[in-house]
């Protein structure tokens, strides 16, 4: 049992809130450029020309790529491989343009204090000048620690290109790592939901709505570190917080889960008479067949029971032998006839048994079946 998300109002929310809005543009690469952070949306340039001290703006095959600059960069928190998908988006809403942006990437340098100085060909990582309107930049054996620095040109070959911001996303279509960022992220968005006892292990992450990232950690209400998955049978109900660390210019995020817990009824089976009646529930599922709380059993043996209850939850099954319906011959009946022997079911030839079935062979060839419950 859990709780219905509703997936279009929710993608409104994340797009609403989660993505970081940066500063700038800077137009002039300092150690003032803001710090790319997970999901960050930043301010493109509609005017001016990239500067920075030596710098090569040159990227093969195009000329050097300096209209309409944006300076950024990104200091890597795991090492990997990774791609940056670099989109044109809607500042207001989110929402992809389609303004045809160019970058240049290089690296790795140590500090930002001097990274703005190091700009020439030879620390060239990545480069692109397509006319498309999402770019990938590809950084391959980034070490943490690493920095790198983009340059985003809002290019419009016709005259002043359109607004927009520039959102950085790490994507792993190219196997590249989902965060190669030092901190930030998004933790969603806080919710409450039931389970059963009896339900099976889900994902934490999963039961959170706002489309979170997926690099944080989970804790209890101890601070204890928890999950990430959790089973209703063995683990405790209770708040528990999705945690995603941060830095100076990329901050961390927190939300939390409340998760309660619903027992399944404990169910059990009682004879009146020759009616079962299984403890009172919402629905019922006999292995006869029948939905109802009471059924009349036609003969003996094991008999069980499924019941669902008003939370949803499914209990335990319920199991009752019956042993005191009795089947009784009319020994009137075919009074002529000459018993020969008494059976059991392998055919042994055997005296009478109480609670055991035995088969009759008389004379004039006829078989019965009975077994007397006592």
């Amino acid at each position: 049992m859990k709780r219905i998300s509703l997936p279009f109002l929710l993608l409104f929310i994340y797009s609403s809130l989660s993505a970081q809005v940066g500063t700038g543009p800077y137009t002039d690469c300092s150690s003032l450029i803001p710090e790319i952070c997970p999901g960050g949306s930043y301010p493109a340039s509609i005017s001016g020309t990239a500067t920075a001290p030596g710098a090569s703006f040159d990227c093969p095959g195009s000329t050097p790529i300096t209209g309409q600059p944006a300076f950024f960069f990104i200091e890597v928190g795991t090492a990997g491989d990774f791609d940056l998908e670099i989109a044109p988006v809607d500042p207001f809403t989110g929402l992809p343009l389609l303004n045809d942006l160019d970058f240049i990437a290089w690296g790795p340098f140590s500090s930002t204090a001097n990274m703005c100085t190091q700009l020439q060909a030879v620390n060239r990582v990545d480069c692109s000048y397509s006319s498309a309107f999402i770019e990938y930049c590809n950084i391959t054996g980034a070490n943490v620690g690493d920095i790198y620095v983009i340059e985003v040109s809002n290019w419009d070959g016709s005259g002043t290109p359109n607004p927009c911001n520039i959102q950085f996303t790490a994507v792993t279509t190219w196997g590249g790592i989902e965060n190669p960022f030092t901190g930030g992220g998004y933790a969603g968005i806080s919710d409450t939901i039931a389970y059963c006892t009896g339900d099976p292990i889900f994902n934490l992450i999963d039961e959170l709505n706002g489309f979170p990232d997926s690099w944080g950690t989970w804790i209890d209400a101890s601070s204890n570190p928890v999950g990430p998955t959790f089973d209703p049978a063995t683990d405790p109900g209770g708040v528990y917080r999705y945690l995603i660390g941060g830095t100076t210019n990329c901050p961390g995020d927190t939300t939390w889960l409340t998760i309660n817990l619903v027992s399944a009824s404990n169910m059990s089976i009682t004879q009146n008479g020759t009616d079962l009646e299984v403890t009172i529930a919402d629905t019922y599922s006999w292995n006869t067949g029948e939905i109802t709380q009471i059924i009349t059993p036609t003969a003996n043996g094991w008999y069980w029971c499924v019941v669902t209850d008003a939370n949803g939850c499914i209990s335990d099954t319920a199991f009752y032998e019956v042993t005191n319906i009795i089947s009784v011959i009319n020994e009137t009946t075919n009074s002529e006839r000459k018993l020969l022997k008494t059976t059991d079911m392998l055919g042994q030839e055997t005296p009478y048994r109480k609670n055991t079935p035995l088969f009759y062979i008389y004379d004039d060839g006829t078989v019965e079946k009975r077994i007397v419950i006592e």
